[in-house]
Parts: structure tokens; sequence; C-alpha cells
């Protein structure tokens, strides 16, 4: 797993692109593991493909989903939500979230949350 340093310095990479919302999006999706290969799959950004991912992966990662979700758009989980799909991801719970983390995960959580920005 990635070291904490690199967790901020990935953040900051995305927070870098806020001029640009989708590609911020992918690189904050790029900062948790489990989303490098369904971001480098992606020939622009596409938080559906992200929310169907997310059906495969721990619950640890689901919270993962949800927070960049969040960031992309407070609105786009309950939306999707709402689609034929068959699946719901829900709204991130933050205490869970960090409950289930292993320090990489809280580390990038914390900073984003220390300059947090929406897109």
């Amino acid at each position: 797993m990635p070291n904490h340093s690199l967790a901020r310095e990935l953040v900051s990479t995305a927070r870098s692109y806020r001029g640009n919302p989708p590609q911020s999006a992918r690189a904050l999706a790029r900062v948790f593991p489990r989303f490098v290969r369904v971001t480098d799959n992606m020939r622009c950004w596409d938080p559906e493909a992200l929310y169907l991912e997310a059906r495969r992966c721990t619950e640890a990662e689901r919270h993962a989903a949800r927070f960049v979700l969040g960031v992309w758009n407070t609105d786009v989980i309950p939306y999707l939500d709402d689609s034929k799909i068959g699946y719901e991801l829900g709204q991130l719970n933050i205490i869970n979230a960090m409950a289930q983390w292993d320090d990489y995960h809280r580390a990038a959580f914390l900073a984003w949350a220390n300059e947090p920005w929406f897109l």
C-alpha cells in the first residue's frame, strides 16, 4: 500500500485540476488503489463506471467510491441508486468509513478534508 505522503501528494494533484472537474475527479479516484485500473480504462471521467465497479469492492473500497462520487456531485449517488441497475451504493457515512479504512485511505481523506473542494 502506498505511504501517507503519497496519499497527500495525489490528493494535492487532484485538487490542482479543480479548473477541469472531470480530470480532478478522475485524479481523485486514482488516489485509491482499487480504482486505478477502472480509471485507466476511462477515456474520460465516467462516474457510472466507478459506481458499477464499487459493486465488486470491499465495504472499505465502497466508502472510497462514495467519497469520490460525493466530491464529484453530491446528487450523483441517489441518481444512480434510483436507476434500473438493481444496485444501491448509498451515501457516505464518514464515521463508518474512517473505522474501516486503513491508514493510507484515512490519510487521503484527511488530506482532502484539510482543504476540501467540490466539483
